[in-house]
This record gives C-alpha cells, sequence and structure tokens, in this order.
C-alpha cells in the first residue's frame, strides 16, 4: 500500500487521477511558474489540458447517460 500526501496535507492512499487533484497540482503549478518563470510553463500546460480532458469527458459521459435515461 502507498501513502502520500499533498502539499496541502491531504492523505492519498493508491488514489487515482481526479478533477480535484489536477485542479489543485494546476493551482501549485501556477504558483511555480508565477515564483521561478517559464521554465516550468510546460508543466502548467500540461497539467491543464489534462484537467480540460478530464473535464470534457466527465461531460460527455452525463450527457450521455442523461440521454440514455430520459424517457
Amino acid at each position: 500500500m502507498r501513502i502520500r500526501r499533498d502539499i496541502y496535507g491531504k492523505v492519498y492512499v493508491d488514489s487515482e487521477l481526479t478533477i480535484e487533484r489536477l485542479e489543485r497540482c494546476l493551482k501549485v503549478s501556477a504558483k511555480v511558474v508565477s515564483i521561478h518563470g517559464d521554465k516550468y510553463l510546460p508543466l502548467f500546460v500540461r497539467i491543464n489540458r489534462e484537467l480540460e480532458e478530464m473535464r470534457h469527458k466527465k461531460m460527455m459521459m452525463d450527457l450521455a447517460n442523461k440521454i440514455a435515461n430520459d424517457n
């Protein structure tokens, strides 16, 4: 079992990637870019892209479920 803590102290045990975790990562990476410059911008861009893709996928799944369950 793998136990980790994020920078806010929240504990994760064998956790999967979620929208909430990506949002926290995006905020941290934004701070890193702000403090240390554009050297870290590719990391911010990657996290932002992953977050947008995950939000879009969730939105599409919600829409598909709604359409499938409409009578």
